[in-house]
């Protein structure tokens, strides 16, 4: 199996553990603020049903909040108040796939911004095209809206949580783990704080 994608995410932040509860249809639990959050993803979408059988057998293991499989790849999540019990978790799904943790997982932890974009003053009309497709707070003509892109995809909601943690008074927009965006509103001279932050 080869390892496509693997991020952690430890203590969850109240706006991105909202995120994920409202946008996780498939999620079998929600995970809370302060949980870790692991997604690991596997190419191939046969093979990982043996490898998640034999998971969900281990009653030693975190529970398996999220699974999704598609043909290009079969991402696992799992969440709970436990990093280590997650870390345990990662550890075994990386085991039983035969993929090094140290030589393949810990070196796609690392994130970085592809762009970003800063508008002062949203149209009404970029507003609504923006609302179409949110899944956080709505955006209203005149808010200020930072946008970014991170070179990364799947680590999108890591870097959000982490910025979180240090600007808690943003409100999340949306993500979009496929693409890379990140939107936050927040008065102007915040989010040029946050720019920096992330520059």
């Amino acid at each position: 199996m080869e390892l496509k994608s693997y991020c952690l995410v430890t203590d969850l932040q109240p706006q991105y553990a909202a995120f994920i509860a409202a946008t996780g249809a498939a999620r079998s639990s929600i995970p809370a603020p302060g949980d870790s959050v692991l997604t690991i993803d596997f190419g191939g979408s046969l093979a990982v049903e043996g490898l998640l059988d034999k998971l969900l057998k281990d009653s030693s293991l975190a529970a398996i909040s999220g699974l999704a499989i598609e043909r290009q790849g079969s991402a696992f999540e799992f969440s709970g108040p436990s990093t280590a019990d997650i870390e345990l978790v990662a550890k075994t799904a990386l085991r039983l796939a035969g993929v090094s943790p140290l030589a393949s997982a810990e070196t796609k932890q690392g994130s970085a911004i592809g762009a970003t974009q800063l508008i002062k003053d949203v149209a009404p009309l970029q507003a609504t095209l923006i609302n179409r497709s949110r899944r956080g707070t709505m955006v209203a003509a005149g808010d200020a809206v930072l946008i970014f892109e991170c070179e990364t995809a799947y680590l999108t909601g890591k870097l959000f949580n982490d910025i979180e943690k240090s600007f808690p008074e943003l409100a999340l927009i949306d993500i979009d783990d496929r693409g890379g965006r990140i939107i936050l509103t927040a008065q102007v001279d915040i989010l040029k704080k946050v720019q920096k932050y992330c520059a």
